[in-house]
């Protein structure tokens, strides 16, 4: 590793990029989801908690970008 600097800034480029491709992801998914779902005589049924679990599952990108930086970047 003759560039530390270059290295970390490419680790954390990927961790967050991973994250939000990850958040983008969940969230379509669970739009689509509920929309396939959805009675049109009800409420939409789409809540915060939904936004609340994209949120948790996009820490999925942290070992996502760090598996990615070891065998490509490192």
């Amino acid at each position: 590793m003759r560039n530390s600097i270059k290295s970390f800034i490419n680790l954390v480029y990927l961790c967050c990029a991973t994250g939000l491709a990850v958040f983008i992801l969940t969230l379509l998914g669970r739009l689509v989801g509920a929309g396939l779902a959805w009675n049109v005589k009800e409420a939409f049924p789409f809540s915060f908690k939904d936004v609340w679990i994209c949120l948790e599952l996009t820490w999925l990108g942290l070992p996502a970008g760090l598996s990615i930086w070891f065998f490509y970047y490192r």
